[in-house]
């Protein structure tokens, strides 16, 4: 009887409360934290990841430099292809690209929500699944609300060069390093830290 009235709870969850749980993170992480432990959701949260994830699908694979690595890997194959073989496999490239970003979210939060729960089970004993799923769902809106804002900012600029491998994202403290003169590694580390993830 308990588990029936805590799964009605579960989806009592409207869609505006749960967007107003997401906005909660990045200004009131510990009610959150408490609100999650009395009433967990997660379908919203990995909706709106999934959606995130989709924006920047859509920005990425419209890129010419997207384009131009797919037919480079269709060329690169080493197959004889006729120009209707070429079309079609990079169609079939295109719709994996979008599975992928599609797919990732959802995969990627399972599993690490799978290693949360399973360290949480060991250290506190009897904590159930979807309580640390929702938490790790709500947690990462902090830096990846802000990533895909700024992806999307650094996709928008015309001019700008994706090929380059240390191109940072504006939250990110390499960004405001200038062009030239900074040693590689001092670039990648500055790259790496994240104001949002200080946060």
């Amino acid at each position: 009887m308990t588990s029936v009235n805590q799964q009605a709870e579960w989806s009592d969850l409207g869609p505006f409360q749960a967007l107003g749980r997401i906005v909660q993170a990045f200004y009131a992480p510990r009610r959150l934290a408490e609100a999650i432990r009395e009433r967990p959701n997660w379908v919203f949260p990995l909706l709106f990841s999934m959606l995130l994830s989709f924006v920047v699908a859509a920005a990425l694979i419209r890129r010419p430099e997207w384009q131009q690595t797919l037919q480079k890997a269709v060329e690169s194959s080493g197959q004889k292809l006729g120009e209707l073989e070429k079309v079609q496999l990079l169609h079939a490239l295109r719709a994996v690209s979008w599975a992928f970003f599609l797919v990732a979210p959802v995969l990627g939060n399972l599993f690490i929500a799978v290693l949360l729960w399973g360290t949480t089970v060991m250290l506190e004993g009897q904590v159930g699944f979807i309580p640390v799923f929702s938490l790790q769902l709500h947690a990462q809106m902090v830096t990846l609300i802000p990533q895909t804002i700024g992806l999307g900012w650094v996709l928008g600029q015309r001019g700008t060069d994706l090929s380059r491998q240390d191109l940072p994202l504006p939250s990110s403290l390499g960004y405001f390093l200038p062009a030239a003169g900074v040693a590689p590694s001092v670039r990648a580390l500055a790259g790496s830290i994240d104001f949002f993830g200080l946060w």
